[in-house]
């Protein structure tokens, strides 16, 4: 949550500096929209198929879909696709003029936006709202405190006195629930600013595995209960059949032909030997 406007905000500014035939925030929304939308449509139809399936084995048609479906897609965990989608393109004012502010004008946007990140904090301290909105209010103070990351140029001592101003400012007001989650995922986040490494193979196919996980897990997890739940054993069980369905896709895509790369004249090149 942290990380969509910390890498969205930069990202917008870069296509704003590109030149291209096709607006640039039609290119910035189409990007976003393959990544998020696309798998969430595809998640969708796998997720209600199951529902189908539970519902022609008894299950009440009722508490398998609901009206709050359109909001979140057919599984509740699948609200975080859409939700980022439409954050990401709620960011683009900011995205377009970073690159034109003077550097006061950006900290002084970086700590309102750290502000507004503790406000909403306090917010959730008590809320009590309906799915789902209450996933919604739960993400914007990551999504905020992140969004006043981005104004910090990077930097990793920037982060860390905004980073710190904020959690003494929630401790001292007991603002703790949520609190936890935000502390680990911003020292995370800092940590990986100041070590830099380079893209490994482990790397690389964990942050291609990464949105798959997220999107198979749940499944794993409702037809794993001829294992007693919370359990370790469970938890292993859901792990590993999450990771091996993941695992198993992308040894398919990666031994699936791909078509040759048309040239600008529009005729097909020679495939490159990797």
């Amino acid at each position: 949550m942290i990380l969509i406007p910390f890498l969205a905000i930069p990202q917008i500014s870069q296509f704003r500096s590109t030149r291209h035939r096709a607006p640039a925030f039609l290119r910035f929304a189409s990007t976003r929209g393959i990544r998020l939308i696309v798998p969430w449509l595809a998640a969708c139809v796998v997720y209600g198929a199951l529902k189908m399936v539970d519902v022609s084995h008894g299950a009440a048609w009722g508490d398998e879909f609901n009206t709050t479906m359109w909001l979140t897609g057919i599984a509740l965990h699948l609200w975080f696709l859409p939700f980022a989608f439409v954050i990401s393109l709620a960011l683009w004012p900011l995205g377009r003029w970073i690159a034109t502010m003077a550097r006061s004008v950006q900290l002084h946007l970086c700590v309102t936006l750290m502000c507004l990140s503790l406000f909403a904090l306090a917010y959730w301290q008590t809320a009590i709202l309906p799915t789902p909105v209450v996933q919604w209010a739960y993400a914007l103070p990551a999504v905020l405190l992140g969004a006043a990351f981005a104004f910090t140029g990077g930097s990793a001592w920037r982060m860390t006195g905004i980073a710190a101003l904020f959690f003494c400012m929630a401790l001292s007001a007991n603002w703790t629930v949520g609190l936890l989650e935000l502390g680990i995922a911003t020292a995370v986040l800092i940590l990986c600013t100041l070590i830099k490494t380079k893209a490994n193979r482990v790397s690389v196919f964990a942050a291609r595995a990464s949105l798959g996980l997220y999107l198979v897990h749940p499944a794993v997890l409702a037809r794993g209960h001829i294992i007693p739940d919370n359990s370790v054993s469970f938890a292993i069980v859901v792990i590993l059949g999450s990771q091996a369905i993941v695992a198993l896709w992308e040894t398919i895509k990666a031994t699936a032909p791909r078509a040759k790369p048309l040239s600008p004249q529009g005729i097909r090149t020679p495939a490159k030997t990797p």
